[in-house]
């Protein structure tokens, strides 16, 4: 019985062995073969699942999102519409994720210039100097 155990399918397809076994718990990988003392045997498609995979990842799918549109594709349907709806979640994401990064620029902006100028004299009171860096004032009982 030829095929490819777990470490030659990871080798070939660029990850590790543990991946491919998550993987294969996950779902992620069709049903396969064992050997007579058995070990998993993977076929050609294996490989190119597994990049398939990791090329999704690489778009910033999630796993489930990705098991997601294996099932579909398993079941002899096209997932080019779940994969869109998916991409454009996640573009959505990161739409978020640059606009309050770009709010953290412009606070740290705003703060190294009011540094750089001595405008922040007063740490203990100035708003250039955020909360959780001002000295804590001890309350007497």
């Amino acid at each position: 019985m030829d095929g490819l155990k777990v470490s030659q399918l990871g080798a070939r397809a660029g990850v590790s062995a543990d991946t491919v076994r998550y993987y294969d718990r996950l779902g992620l990988l069709p049903a396969t073969e064992r050997s007579e003392s058995g070990y998993r045997l993977y076929d050609e498609r294996a490989v190119a699942r597994l990049r398939q995979i990791r090329q999704a990842q690489a778009m910033g799918l999630r796993l489930s999102q990705i098991a997601e549109l294996m099932r579909t594709l398993d079941g002899g349907e096209c997932p080019c519409e779940e994969t869109v709806e998916a991409m454009s979640e996640r573009r959505a994401e990161i739409d978020a994720e640059i606009a309050r990064l770009t709010a953290l620029r412009d606070q740290l902006d705003a703060a190294i210039a009011a540094g750089e100028t001595g405008e922040c004299c007063d740490p203990c009171e100035d708003e250039c100097v955020p909360e959780v860096l001002r000295p804590r004032k001890e309350v007497n009982p």
